[in-house]
């Protein structure tokens, strides 16, 4: 199909004054000054949503609910600091943020 053929099809749509949902436009370079009615139909429609989104859907809303961060853990690393009892090693470090690199890719 050549380029100049969709243009004709576009300016038909145009010249009728409708848009994509078929509601009448009255302003504009194609308009001729008069409004152009359109009947809209509405239809039934239905949604019918599997179990397995229904399940995906309650997890996420509780993932949501979670708290961004943990207090409890971060009191309890917390103490293990400041009482000595945590001393990792370069290789534990190393070894974490490479985990944590991992999860992220």
């Amino acid at each position: 199909m050549k380029i100049d053929q969709i243009n004709q099809v576009i300016g038909v749509n145009q010249s009728h004054g409708l848009n994509r949902a078929g509601a009448s436009r009255t302003a504009g370079p194609e308009s001729s000054g008069s409004a152009v009615s359109s009947t809209v139909t509405a239809t039934n429609d239905t949604l019918k949503i599997s179990s397995r989104a229904e399940v995906l859907a309650r997890l996420a809303s509780k993932v949501a609910s979670l708290p961004d961060i943990r207090q409890d853990r971060v009191e309890n690393l917390r103490q293990s600091a400041t009482s000595g009892a945590f001393n990792p090693t370069g290789s534990d470090i190393a070894a974490a943020i490479m985990n944590d690199e991992g999860r992220s890719a």
